[in-house]
């Protein structure tokens, strides 16, 4: 009896643990596609971040580099790897003179929701100026944890520079304007000598009403009509002499 017992609960032993390890095999199967899954949607999202153009990074809670998209190089002319090394140089390549601001602009919106952007400039390895805009926000996990700070930068170069273009062709009209004055309206001018009226109702020489109102100036001749009209004996002689002649 004692030997069939045995047998029996031998069976039973046999039976659960089969099930165990099909069980087992069950859930590592499910770990293997879970992980496989895993393993995928990283990748895509890194074929996704390390293709960006613009300069994608994330900044952690201590402020240095957990990820930098490849495309730094493009705009820095630093590697990924230099940035993720080296946790003030992000801070170097920005131009001194915007550096200050741009420290007081993150520190003071690192934890606020909603996106925040500023525009400076940054200094390349090879010493050229770029202008780039930065735009972040504060990351946060399930549980309300800050997790740093995810920040993109855009190469703004060429806008910059078509802005500083069109703000000096601005500037050069304006320029031009304040030197030109225009005639307009009705002129009151005196039918016999020509004279203009002012608005003070003064008499004035065109030449001077014109000079005072515009840009012109003048150098003074005299016509052929108005030459024999007020030099008539010159004109005389001069008729004389061919008739001789």
């Amino acid at each position: 009896m004692a030997k069939d017992i045995s047998k029996k609960q031998l069976g039973q032993e046999v039976t659960a643990l089969r099930r165990t390890v099909e069980e087992l095999e069950k859930t590592v199967s499910e770990l293997g596609q879970a992980e496989a899954a895993s393993r995928r949607a990283a990748e895509k999202y890194r074929v996704i971040a390390d293709n960006t153009y613009d300069w994608e990074f994330w900044l952690g809670p201590d402020a240095q580099f957990i990820y930098t998209s490849p495309s730094c190089e493009r705009t820095s002319g630093y590697l990924a790897g230099e940035f993720e090394a080296d946790p003030t140089l992000f801070y170097r390549v920005i131009h001194p003179e915007d550096l200050p601001r741009v420290s007081e602009h993150m520190n003071r919106r690192k934890f606020e929701t909603g996106l925040a952007e500023i525009e400076f400039r940054i200094v390349r390895r090879d010493g050229a100026e770029r202008w780039v805009a930065l735009a972040f926000q504060p990351v946060y996990d399930g549980e309300s944890r800050f997790l740093g700070t995810r920040c993109s930068n855009r190469d703004i170069t060429a806008r910059k520079l078509a802005e500083a273009e069109r703000e000096k062709l601005i500037g050069d009209l304006r320029d031009a304007l304040s030197r030109v004055k225009l005639l307009s309206g009705l002129l009151p001018i005196c039918a016999s000598c020509k004279k203009i009226r002012d608005d003070r109702g003064y008499w004035n020489q065109i030449e001077s009403y014109i000079r005072d109102h515009s840009e012109a100036n003048f150098s003074h001749g005299i016509c052929p009509e108005c030459a024999r009209k007020e030099y008539p004996e010159l004109f005389a002689e001069t008729s004389k002499r061919k008739r001789e002649k």
